[in-house]
């Protein structure tokens, strides 16, 4: 286990998943925050990851990112939808 690269996907991680709360563009910082982090538990196995407080921040901040924009994308097409239907 590489440490340092560790350390690098932990931190991007939490990086990318709070930049997931974005509107639109988000979602692909949530997808490159998700890789980072499966990218960080491969490389860490059950080893010690000296950054774990950030990989968990990082993953709750990618999924919850992630979940507002497909919920405010899903608000829009739905009011477009009907909108445009009357």
């Amino acid at each position: 286990m590489n440490k340092i690269r560790v350390i690098e996907q932990s931190v991007g991680c939490q990086f990318l998943g709070a930049w997931s709360w974005a509107p639109v563009i988000g979602i692909g910082f949530a997808l490159v925050a998700l890789g980072r982090y499966h990218r960080a538990r491969a490389e860490v196995g059950h080893e010690w990851n000296p950054a774990r407080a950030e990989l968990i921040r990082g993953i709750v901040f990618a999924w919850v990112g992630l979940l507002i924009n497909l919920v405010a994308i899903t608000a829009v097409l739905f009011h477009v939808w009907f909108d445009a239907s009357t």
